[in-house]
């Protein structure tokens, strides 16, 4: 009976770790909990920001201005304005095509862009966590073992078994400070990115990330700093803009 009970206390020694092991939607809850909650998270979908942007050419960086009205998924109007002069940007996406406007004139992109630019909606929608918030549509899982010790934990995004994307979250704090993804260029070439956030700040309940830099390849592409966001906007504000 001894030797009974030593091998059940091992065997629940050895199962405890495992037990108490993070899950991937362990992760995500947390996540969407330190954001603000889901229905922060929803309200967030309706948004009004402005902006200040660089976008990089090599070493050259060109600065923007923006006004931004957004409504996910995938509705932005924005005011760029570059050295005085001002334009009316739409990237509207639906059904999976985006379409470019410039002052209600459409702008043929090459099919790249157009990937480039589907890429771009989806990641910034999988940024706000809302497409998560519907777990039954993903699969996630945990990349590789983060050990105790890890500062940082990242969770892979499979939909309809395609690789979306993998979201990295602050360990102590659980917010998400960056996510990598795959795109193709013209010639089908893969080039890896990464779009990292940090400075969080609060509006409306939710904690968004302030800054965000895109690098592709190890090269940065572009950087943005939101000067303001106000969250939940009526739909029509949008519409009107």
């Amino acid at each position: 009976m001894r030797d009974v009970g030593v091998a059940i206390i091992c065997l629940m020694w050895i199962a405890a770790p495992l037990q108490s092991q993070e899950t991937a939607e362990d992760v995500l809850n947390k996540a969407i909990s330190a954001h603000g909650g889901a229905e922060n998270l929803r309200k967030s979908q309706s948004h009004k920001t402005k902006i200040s942007a660089k976008y990089y050419q090599g070493d050259k960086a060109t600065a923007h201005s923006i006004d931004c009205i957004t409504r996910l998924p995938g509705y932005d109007c924005a005011i760029i304005s570059t050295e005085g002069d001002s334009s009316v940007i739409k990237c509207i996406y639906k059904n999976g095509e985006s379409v470019i406007e410039c002052n209600d004139k459409a702008i043929l992109i090459s099919e790249g862009q157009q990937r480039e630019k589907r890429m771009s909606v989806s990641i910034s929608y999988l940024s706000t966590l809302l497409p998560l918030l519907d777990k039954s549509a993903y699969t996630l899982e945990i990349v590789g073992d983060p050990g105790a010790k890890a500062t940082t934990i990242g969770v892979k995004a499979f939909r309809d078994k395609h690789y979306i994307a993998t979201l990295y979250f602050d360990r102590k704090r659980y917010l998400l400070n960056r996510i990598d993804y795959l795109t193709l260029d013209d010639g089908d070439q893969v080039h890896k990115n990464e779009l990292c956030y940090s400075e969080f700040k609060k509006s409306g309940g939710l904690l968004y990330p302030s800054t965000s830099e895109l690098y592709r390849d190890g090269k940065i592409l572009g950087s943005v700093k939101i000067e303001s966001k106000e969250i939940g906007i009526a739909v029509k504000d949008a519409e009107d803009r």
